[in-house]
This record gives C-alpha cells, structure tokens and sequence, in this order.
C-alpha cells in the first residue's frame, strides 16, 4: 500500500512540475525569438544554452520541493522498518520489528522495560514506563502481531487476534493507539497464555 502511495505521488508531482515549468520554457524560448533576429548566430546559441539549463534547474527544483513536502503528509508511522528488538512474553521469544516513526523511537529509547500485562480478548496491554504522544497516526484498528500504544490508558498493547471491540477477526481498540511496531513470527502461541503475562523488551 505503501508503495502505491508513493508511486502515486511521485507521478502527480511530475506531472504538476512538467506543468508548472511549461510556461517558463515558452516564455524563455519566445524571448529567444524576438532576440535571434539581431543577435549573431553565436550569440542566439549562448542564450538557447542558458534558457534550456534554467528550465532545467526550475524544474528539478519545482519537483523536489514537491515531493519531499508530499512526503510529510504520509502517517509517521508508514516508513517500514526501524530498529529490530526482543521482546520475551512468558516462555515465548519474538522480534519486534520497530517503525521508523517518533513515538517508536521514543520507546525504543526507554528500553529495557518489564511489563506486567493482562489479556483482553487476543490482546494483552500493560501500563507504559514511557508516555507517548499522541499523533495523526493513531488508529483503531490494528493488524495481528502489532505492538501499540494506547494513550487513554497509558498502556503498550500487544495484538494476536480480535478483541471485544473487533467486529470480525481484526484487533480493535476501544479508542485510537499509535502502532510502534510488529512482531516477527507465529502470534498464534500466545493464545495459549492465561489471562496474564511478564513482557520484557530489550534491545537486540
């Protein structure tokens, strides 16, 4: 998805600098027009050479301020992957692949932690050491295997399947978190926990 987004925006802004640097090229070449008839052939190719670097430049220009402002407008939390780290829940070891947005940094940055969780349907959330932010990237639903903050209630949340609030098979909370991350591997096992688990993440 993420990378049809981008392909996306990549052609619009093309498309908007070829439009935008179209009326600099006519104007720069009808000037070059009016100034051939009394200029000397050396000279007329001077100018053609410095009218065609300068719609160049413009348009280089034009496209990269276009495109890294675009870029800002994607969910903090869209540019896969950040840092990897461990996270151990009960007997069970898995790899936390961080995103590469704020509020997964911050966490990352209070590491190691240990938390006491309890379950909520195929979810298991415990109270944060760290407090994160809420950003525009909060969302409820989220996808199996999702770590995320919830800031109502001050708590990491880990999803392996639906919970109360899902209306199907996907986790959903009760109101929007910021996902951190994803763990690598087979999420299923966890629901063979009980209604609790010790969770201690720690840096690879």
């Amino acid at each position: 998805m993420l990378a049809r987004h981008c392909n996306a925006i990549i052609c619009l802004k093309l498309e908007l600098t070829r439009c935008l640097s179209w009326p600099l090229k006519r104007l720069l070449h009808a000037r070059l027009n009016s100034r051939q008839n009394s200029k000397s052939g050396l000279w007329a190719a001077v100018y053609s050479f410095i009218s065609s670097t300068l719609c160049l430049s413009i348009s280089a220009f034009l496209g990269a301020c276009l495109l890294f402002g675009s870029l800002s407008l994607l969910p903090s939390n869209a540019f896969a992957h950040g840092e990897t780290v461990l996270v151990q829940i009960d007997q069970y070891e898995f790899e936390l692949e961080l995103n590469n947005s704020k509020s997964a940094k911050t966490f990352r940055q209070a590491l190691p932690m240990q938390i006491e969780m309890v379950r909520w349907g195929d979810q298991f959330n415990g109270r944060s050491p760290v407090w994160i932010e809420s950003d525009a990237s909060a969302q409820m639903e989220m996808e199996i295997g999702d770590v995320a903050f919830w800031p109502p209630g001050g708590c990491i949340c880990v999803f392996f399947g639906p919970t109360p609030h899902s209306p199907g098979l996907v986790p959903k909370l009760s109101s929007p978190g910021i996902v951190l991350g994803k763990l690598k591997g087979n999420v299923a096992v966890l629901r063979n926990l009980g209604g609790s688990a010790s969770v201690f993440i720690q840096e690879k």
